[in-house]
């Protein structure tokens, strides 16, 4: 695997788990904020029913920042018929 592939998706990994968090901690204080009974009438969801939302969104967020960090992409050996020539010397 071409090293900027696996930096792509190492990186890419751990920036959806990032704005994942990061999401679901500004929308935890917006609901604490700007949620009242009309709101909550329009939606047909409650306060503490919301906030168990985001809790979700900011588990998946730690799961994908943390697979993207610690876990090891596996070495894929290039095959032998690549449609490259080898160096002349």
């Amino acid at each position: 695997m071409p090293r900027w592939l696996h930096r792509i998706l190492r990186m890419g990994s751990i920036g959806t788990g990032a704005v994942f968090l990061m999401s679901a901690a500004v929308n935890c204080v917006a609901i604490d904020r700007l949620f009242d009974a009309s709101v909550a009438n329009q939606l047909g969801i409650s306060k503490a029913e919301m906030r168990w939302l985001y809790y979700g969104f900011a588990v998946i967020g730690v799961f994908f920042a943390t697979v993207g960090a610690f876990v090891p992409l596996p070495k894929i050996k290039p095959s032998a018929k690549s449609g490259r020539r080898p160096k002349s010397p």
